[in-house]
């Protein structure tokens, strides 16, 4: 008994804390709960994607390949990774660099008050813009695959269960995109609750 206290303890702390930060259970999402998902985050539905599950696959294969710390940040519910005109990554957001509490705070050394921003997390090549765009599952059968003409591409990845986290992230990153007026942006969202299940 004396063993199973502290356990008990760390598990109705750990509940706390995801409550404190707004973090909801893991649950599969169909297409339909996605879109209504997006309205409520106020992202473009068509604009709007849910990543494969077999990206999950892609990145244990880089990892098992190249044994990098990088890899790891793409394995986060919450990301922004923006792309120049040259389809290399100019910077890059990633919920494991943001600290804080109750909230996350990406804004830190004010990085997300100028367009581009300076990137918080380590810029890498390991995944192509490509290579994203074939993961990313259509949600809508009206929906098209994704274009990329745009002067800079953002992808944002998010969650329904990092709940008030990705509304924030992404209210945040829109605005960050909003300073960017003399430059054609194009941001795509990317779900990916489904792929935390696997």
């Amino acid at each position: 008994m004396i063993l199973i206290m502290p356990v008990l303890s760390l598990c109705s702390c750990t509940q706390l804390l995801y409550s404190v930060y707004g973090i909801k259970q893991m649950e599969s999402l169909t297409e339909y709960d996605i879109i209504k998902l997006t309205k409520k985050y106020n992202i473009p539905t068509n604009d709007s994607y849910a990543l494969n599950k077999n990206f999950l696959k892609l990145l244990k294969q880089i990892e098992d390949s190249l044994n990098t710390e990088n890899i790891k940040n793409h394995y986060q519910p919450l990301q922004a990774i923006y792309y120049d005109q040259n389809r290399n990554m100019c910077s890059y957001y990633v919920n494991c660099y943001a600290g804080g509490f109750p909230n996350l705070k990406w804004n830190r050394k004010h990085s997300l008050e100028f367009f581009p921003p300076t990137t918080q997390a380590p810029i890498d090549s390991i995944i192509s813009l490509d290579q994203f765009i074939q993961y990313f599952q259509i949600l809508d059968p009206s929906q098209q695959a994704p274009t990329i003409e745009s002067e800079y591409i953002i992808l944002v990845f998010w969650s329904r269960f990092m709940g008030r986290q990705s509304k924030r992230f992404i209210r945040l990153i829109q605005h960050n995109a909003s300073l960017g007026r003399n430059h054609k942006i194009k941001i795509i969202y990317v779900n990916n609750d489904n792929m935390f299940l696997e």
